[in-house]
C-alpha cells in the first residue's frame, strides 16, 4: 500500500510519464497521468542475430534470466522432465543467479524429477555472453506466472530468444 501511494503521487505530479508498454501507460492514466508517452524495450539485434548461427548441440530449451517464483521455472521443469521421457538427449539450460531460496528448491526438485543429467544451472552470465548459449539452444522458456506487477512487465528476454531464432513457449503473460 504505502509503495502504491508514491506511484500514485509520483504519476499525479508528474509532467510526463514514460512507459515501457501501452498497459501500463494505461494505467498511469488512470492514476492521474497528465501525459504519457510509450518507449517500448528493445534488443540490440545484431548481438543476438549471432546466436542463429547454431552450434552442433542436443534439442535444447533455454531460460536466461531472473529465478524467481514469478518465473515458472517449477512448472517448466516439470514439463521438462515428460520432454525427457520422450527425447533422453534433450537438455534444459537455466542461466542467471539462482543462490536463493527458490533457486535451491529448483535444484532439489531437479533431483527429484531425476533430471540431474539434462539440467544445467549456469549462474549469472554477462550479458554480451548470452547469444554464446543460445547458439546452442532451440527453445527458449518464458513461462511467467500471472502477477499483478507481471501483467505490466515487457519481457526483453522473448524478443532476445526471437532475435537468436529460438521458438519460445510461454504463457498470456
Amino acid at each position: 500500500l504505502p509503495m502504491a501511494w508514491r506511484e500514485r503521487f509520483s504519476v499525479s505530479i508528474a509532467d510526463t510519464v514514460i512507459s515501457v508498454g501501452s498497459l501500463l501507460a494505461e494505467l498511469r492514466q488512470r492514476q492521474g497521468a497528465r501525459r504519457t508517452h510509450v518507449v517500448p524495450n528493445g534488443v540490440n539485434y545484431r548481438v543476438f542475430a549471432q546466436a542463429q548461427e547454431k552450434r552442433p548441440h542436443p534439442p535444447t530449451l533455454v531460460y536466461t534470466g531472473s529465478i524467481e517464483e514469478w518465473s515458472g521455472l517449477d512448472v517448466s521443469l516439470e514439463g521438462f522432465a515428460r520432454v525427457r521421457a520422450r527425447i533422453p538427449e534433450a537438455r534444459f539450460m537455466i542461466i542467471g543467479p539462482d543462490q536463493n531460496d527458490y533457486g535451491r528448491a529448483l535444484r532439489e526438485l531437479v533431483a527429484r524429477l531425476r533430471l540431474d543429467d539434462s539440467v544445467r544451472f549456469l549462474g549469472y552470465q554477462p550479458y554480451e555472453e548470452l547469444p554464446r548459449f543460445l547458439a546452442e539452444a532451440d527453445i527458449g522458456v518464458a513461462l511467467f506466472c500471472p502477477t499483478d506487477q507481471m501483467k505490466y512487465a515487457f519481457h526483453l528476454k522473448v524478443v532476445e530468444y526471437m532475435a537468436a531464432g529460438l521458438a519460445v513457449v510461454g504463457t498470456r503473460v
